[in-house]
Formats: structure tokens, C-alpha cells, sequence
């Protein structure tokens, strides 16, 4: 037996035992690292991930005021900086708070054409963090979004990687804008979906379902 054993291993060259092990070792480290066992979980791809949950609200200044509501699942122990991308270039952050509680930002211009960066200041444990409520107020022309006469369609995307997300589209009052299947109501919500895992990707685009207000529907709202 010995000797046919030998007789295996002479027939097998260094390179193919080094290339043997080395896939073992990986195969072994992957493993562990997942922890492929009952009740384990993978590690995340991300640092943060959270469910997100827009209101737009279109003002009778023509403009977008966004209300990004972000509940944070998933983010570091210590966390020190949380940067956030806005989906539009001319979005200019408002105010941001955790709990109701102001907490400083910093906006940071990417160029010409690219979202702006938003940094805030978390200086909190991460797992006081988990599942408590982050607003964004940020705004933006609603021009930006218009694609025809009455068409204004938006990217939906979150403003970190996100499982979930929704958006409602509120028209103000004395807002030049009505929702356009149901002109007596103020307030829509175009879209909502579930990743179930978080993703930077796009959630693709959609219309926000408004167009504007004509003598033939009423005129303006009084202001």
C-alpha cells in the first residue's frame, strides 16, 4: 500500500499539488469567512444600508423640496462620517436630523453634471443608530426632471444602498401642478419596491404623475 501511494504522489507534479492546495486553502477561507453554518448571515457588501422613503413636494415656486426619510439597517460600530449622493446635481441640501435633532452636514460638489456629495457628522454608536429615523430636506428645479410638455419623470435611487424604497409626490397648494388621473386630490405615490438586499443600483425611472394646471381643469389653487 505504501508503495502505491508513493507511486500517486510521484505522478503528480509540484504545480498541480501547489494549484490543489492553494484552491483548497480559498475553498476553506471562503468558509469561514461566510460562515455557511445554521443561523449564519454573509457579510455585507456595504458599510451602511437602510430603507428609504421619499415625499416630494412640488412648491408654487416650480421647484422639488424633498423630504428623504432614511432608516438606517445596517451600518459601522463607530461610525465618524456618513456620505450621502444626491441624484441631481442642482439639489441643495436644506437641513438634515436624526430623531428630530439637527446634526451638521457638509455639501460637497461633485462637477459638472454629477450628483453632490453630502457629509454628515454622526459621532454615534452604530447600534444606536440602527432603525432610527434620518431626515434629508433637499431641493432642486422641478425642470430638471421635465421630458416633455407634460412629462416629469425621476431616477429612483437612494441616497446610500438601500433594500427598500418609495417615493409620494405632494402638490402644494398654489403649486401651477395637479396630479394628473386625480386632480382633486394633492398627494400620489408613483412608486414603491423591496430589493430585500441592499443596492446602490437604480430602481430604473418613473413619471411622477402630475402635469400642469389649465383653465379647463380649474385654474389654480388659491395660494
Amino acid at each position: 500500500m505504501s508503495n502505491l501511494y508513493n507511486r500517486l504522489l510521484d505522478r503528480i507534479s509540484l504545480k498541480n499539488l501547489t494549484a490543489l492546495c492553494g484552491v483548497t486553502l480559498c475553498t476553506i477561507t471562503l468558509f469561514g469567512v461566510l460562515s455557511l453554518g445554521p443561523g449564519a448571515t454573509l457579510r455585507p457588501k456595504y458599510h451602511y444600508a437602510a430603507n428609504q422613503t421619499d415625499e416630494w413636494h412640488i412648491t408654487s415656486s416650480g421647484n422639488v423640496r424633498a423630504h428623504s426619510r432614511i432608516a438606517l439597517t445596517h451600518c459601522p460600530l463607530n461610525p465618524n462620517v456618513l456620505k450621502l449622493d444626491l441624484p441631481y446635481p442642482d439639489g441643495v441640501v436644506e437641513s438634515v436630523t436624526l430623531e428630530g435633532e439637527a446634526i451638521e452636514f457638509a455639501q460637497v460638489g461633485a462637477g459638472a453634471g454629477k450628483p453632490a456629495g453630502v457629509y454628515l457628522a454622526l459621532n454615534t454608536p452604530g447600534n444606536a443608530l440602527r432603525d432610527r429615523l434620518i431626515e434629508v430636506i433637499w431641493s432642486f428645479p422641478l425642470e430638471d426632471l421635465r421630458e416633455g410638455p407634460n412629462d416629469y419623470r425621476t431616477v429612483l435611487r437612494g441616497l446610500l444602498p438601500i433594500r427598500a424604497y418609495s417615493l409620494t409626490v405632494v402638490v402644494d397648494e398654489g403649486a401651477a401642478f395637479e396630479i394628473a388621473r386625480h386632480p382633486a386630490i394633492r398627494i400620489f405615490t408613483p412608486f414603491f419596491a423591496n430589493y430585500g438586499r441592499p443596492s446602490q443600483r437604480s430602481f430604473g425611472t418613473c413619471g411622477l404623475g402630475i402635469r400642469r394646471r389649465t383653465d379647463t381643469s380649474g385654474g389654480r389653487r388659491p395660494g
